[in-house]
Parts: C-alpha cells; structure tokens; sequence
C-alpha cells in the first residue's frame, strides 16, 4: 500500500500550490479560519460548502449544499448523487446543442 496518500503538506500563509485547479471543491463547513482559507484559496470552477445540520450555519450564499442527515455518510452520498445528475443532464443538454 503507498501510505504516501496519508503525508500532509504545510502551507505557509494560505500559499497553497493547487496547479491548474479543480472541477469542484467540497469542504465541510465550520467556521475556523484554517477552513475559511483553504476554501477562498483553492483554484476551482465550482465551490461548495457542505452544511451539516449539527452546526445550524446561516448561509446566504448559493454555493451551500445543505445535508438533511445527521449522519455523513447519507449526506456524502446524497451530494455525490446530486453532482452526478447534475453532469448527466448537463451532458444531455451539450449533446442537443
């Protein structure tokens, strides 16, 4: 097994070296500023905040995926559920244009 994937990276000052960038990015939301950093730094076409319900968050933005469940594993199937419908039909519609 590479136990290389379990290494972690220190980034100094929120300088975080992520290359050309990401289709998404999901972070778990709470309000620690390591989070927060992490969050704004990433290069990435889509950014979402998972809200647990725990944590009773009051979001504004639209970029919240809001989890019905207590529980993280139903919340991370459901998300990843709705990511690959949204690609499904969105491939259907690039395929009518």
């Amino acid at each position: 097994m590479d136990y290389t994937i379990f290494y972690k990276t220190s980034f100094d000052n929120g300088n975080i070296d992520c290359g050309e960038g990401y289709d998404f990015f999901f972070s778990a939301y709470d309000a620690c500023e390591r989070t927060i950093t992490i969050f704004d730094k990433i290069k990435s076409n889509k950014k979402v905040w998972i809200d647990f319900p725990h944590y009773k968050n009051e979001f504004t933005d639209n970029n919240v995926y809001r989890c019905c469940s207590f529980r993280e594993d139903e919340c991370f199937i459901n998300l990843f559920n709705s990511v690959r419908k949204f690609i499904i039909l969105f491939s259907n519609f690039l395929s009518f244009t």
